[in-house]
């Protein structure tokens, strides 16, 4: 069970890195 959590916890760290990158760069795209 705790194997799952960390994988979980894996997942959800890497999914708002990439949420965070992608809302850096969308203001960018949105301008031009």
């Amino acid at each position: 069970m705790s194997e799952y959590n960390t994988k979980l916890n894996e997942t959800g760290a890497a999914l708002k890195s990439t949420l965070s990158r992608v809302g850096k760069d969308f203001p960018y795209l949105k301008r031009n």
